[in-house]
């Protein structure tokens, strides 16, 4: 099973702490960590509304679209999501895509704000990710879009627990994921035509 993660809001629903957090996490010195804060912080917004600009204010959490510190903070933010994926596949509850028989696993694959999971098939796993994107979504402030998110099955699938998993996420059930990053991800061999739009 294959679940594309659509975020909802993703840049401006991170908590500051949460933010905070991760630069404590990955060992960042203090007066770095003061400086980055206090640039996220700071930021006074004011909205344009039919050529009238509004009283300015400050936003609670979030980062600013544009600067050039934001998609690396995302991405340091989004690492953490990583971590409880990699732990959950080490302590064997998170059973991950796998390529050939005790070779190669895919659990995820995460560019800023795309991310793909990759697990098997049942309930037990499918509760496994509920619960891990609860977590990260209550520590983080983000929410997964239901109305957005879609899910790939194995042809092989039985359609009751296709149904069954997807009732229990709310996710909408897919035939192919299409692109990601700009890239197709095919369940098929790839034609000519794939590519030509």
């Amino acid at each position: 099973m294959a679940i594309k993660v659509y975020l909802e809001k993703a840049f401006d629903r991170l908590h500051w702490g949460f933010i905070e957090d991760s630069l404590i996490g990955t060992s960042f010195p203090m007066g770095l960590r003061r400086i980055i804060m206090e640039c996220v912080k700071t930021s006074i917004i004011q909205v344009q509304w039919k050529c009238a600009l509004s009283h300015s204010f400050q936003p609670e959490r979030g980062l600013r679209q544009g600067d050039p510190l934001s998609p690396h903070l995302f991405v340091l933010a989004m690492e953490r999501l990583s971590h409880l994926i990699n732990h959950s596949v080490a302590q064997g509850s998170w059973d991950p895509f796998r390529f050939f028989r005790h070779g190669l696993v895919l659990s995820h694959v995460c560019f800023a704000d795309d991310l793909i999971l990759y697990t098997k098939e049942d309930m037990t796993q499918a509760q496994n990710i509920h619960g891990i994107l609860i977590v990260f979504g209550t520590s983080s402030g983000h929410r997964v879009s239901k109305r957005k998110t879609t899910m790939y099955f194995s042809p092989n699938t039985d359609s009751a627990l296709q149904y069954e998993i997807s009732s229990f996420f709310g996710f909408q059930i897919v035939d192919c994921l299409e692109k990601y990053l700009g890239v197709l991800v095919l369940n098929r061999r790839a034609k000519c035509s794939d590519y030509d739009s």
